[in-house]
């Protein structure tokens, strides 16, 4: 049985009145301690699915990881010999060469901004980011503050696996 099928079952059994039948409690209590088992196999089951797939998950976490160093040594290397090859193509005056396969050009740097001091920039050139601070608005929620644009909900539950 599913999960959600148990589920069903147990809330099922739970209307279920006694009609005075001889026996029905015991039954009753037979049938829910039956349905609690398979219940628990049920979430062992699910628990041990999600560990595996926890696992799993950390695995690509760690490939990841190791293919991004790798792809970040890689861009190094190829702007390293960029750079080289534009060191020596300038110092040799060299402006374009012609492969056949393509075309090597040494074209003028372009304009760029290089910041000296953030704190000497006027207001009109800084960006300024508007973030609520959730930490502090739920302080002042439980505070009994009222806080316009934001109120006190109730995150979902959740399931705590030790």
């Amino acid at each position: 049985m599913k999960l959600y099928e148990i589920s069903d079952e147990y809330k099922r059994l739970l209307t279920l009145d006694d009609d005075g039948e001889v026996g029905f409690a015991e039954a009753m209590n037979e049938a829910l301690s039956e349905i609690a088992q398979e219940f628990e196999e049920k979430a062992r089951n699910i628990v041990a699915y999600r560990r595996n797939l926890e696992a799993e998950a950390e695995a690509i976490d760690t490939e990841i990881k190791r293919l991004s160093g790798r792809k970040k040594s890689l861009q190094d290397k190829a702007g390293s010999i960029t750079d080289y090859l534009r060191h020596h193509m300038d110092a040799t005056g060299l402006k374009k060469i012609d492969t056949g396969l393509f075309t090597i050009s040494l074209v003028p740097g372009r304009p760029m901004v290089e910041i000296i001091s953030d704190a000497a920039l006027p207001d009109q050139y800084i960006k300024v980011e508007r973030k609520p601070i959730k930490a502090e608005i739920l302080k002042a929620l439980k505070d009994g503050a009222e806080i316009p644009g934001a109120e006190l909900g109730t995150s979902k539950p959740s399931v705590r696996i030790k």
